[in-house]
């Protein structure tokens, strides 16, 4: 099963005083929270990104993204240029997707329709686990997944709740 990754791009987070440029942490905040969930499919509740930075091409920061319910991942920023210009990578699986996949094969092997919830936030690692809940009626399963890779290709199994 592949899930892509969403790289992120936006540009001009700048706050021009005094002379220098400073990164607008606000405005990158606002704008990852959204991009996330536009792209990934993920319900955010915050993103942390550091303040007073000043905008210098070639340096790069993190801002942390918390899902609602309190799963989080890290996105990298990159300055591009000393002008507040940035790039941002997010590399999160889209999770609606995801659940949609898994609950479609779950209700082939079940033959009834299934809920499926993932965490809202799931960065793309190989090797990485993370558990979602499959609900068929009143019967609740907990579904353990495992990436293949870092791209989003998954393999998961039912277990026991």
């Amino acid at each position: 099963m592949r899930r892509a990754l969403v790289p992120l791009a936006l540009l001009a987070l700048l706050f021009a005083g005094c002379g220098e440029t400073e990164i607008d942490a606000d405005k990158a905040e606002t704008f990852i929270a959204k991009t996330v969930e536009e792209q990934v499919g993920a319900r955010v509740e915050s993103v942390d990104c550091p303040s007073g930075l000043k905008a210098k091409k070639g340096e790069t920061f993190e801002c942390t993204v918390t899902g609602d319910d309190d799963s989080s991942g890290d996105t990298a920023v990159t300055e591009k240029d000393d002008e507040g210009n940035v790039s941002v990578s997010a590399p999160f699986i889209h999770v609606r997707d995801l659940e949609d996949q898994i609950a479609g094969s779950v209700q082939d092997q079940v033959g009834q329709a299934v809920d499926v919830e993932c965490p809202e936030i799931i960065v793309g690692e190989k090797g990485g686990t993370f558990k979602c809940e499959a609900t068929a009626g009143k019967n609740k399963r907990v579904i353990e997944v495992t990436q293949k890779d870092d791209q989003g290709n998954v393999r998961f199994e039912i277990v026991d709740a």
